[in-house]
């Protein structure tokens, strides 16, 4: 039987969490959902308190994606996400109310690369 953990080896917590998700939350505009039209790719926002992120998701029933990068931009800030084993899903964390514009890039398992047109979430 393994010795008891001290009080000393467990993390402190952190209830800032907490706060921010208990916070009152705006209600999201129309535009906080996106379809791009794109192999059924879907984007929609999310708001639980006073915390907001962009998930978005793009489903491969045929499997024949090998690699999916979701690309976005929100006003100066830009960066990428890239998972290489279906489920393909992200959650992006915004800097700021602006408009999130996203696209996607897929390798296929067959070699080629696509890439989706650029769709957009609101956020206010």
């Amino acid at each position: 039987v393994p010795p008891l953990k001290q009080r000393d080896d467990f993390p402190e917590p952190r209830p800032d969490f907490q706060t921010a998700f208990r916070a009152p939350a705006p209600k999201l505009p129309a535009g906080s959902f996106g379809e791009s039209g794109f192999r059924g790719a879907k984007t929609v926002a999310l708001r639980l308190g006073g915390l907001t992120s962009v998930y978005s998701y793009l489903p491969d029933f045929e499997r024949e994606i090998a690699r999916c990068t979701l690309h976005w931009r929100q006003g100066a800030k830009s960066g990428s996400l890239e998972d290489n084993a279906f489920p393909f899903d992200f959650t992006v964390r915004p800097t700021s109310d602006a408009p999130l514009e996203y696209w996607f890039e897929v390798q296929l398992k067959s070699g080629p690369i696509e890439k989706s047109p650029v769709g957009s979430v609101r956020l206010q």
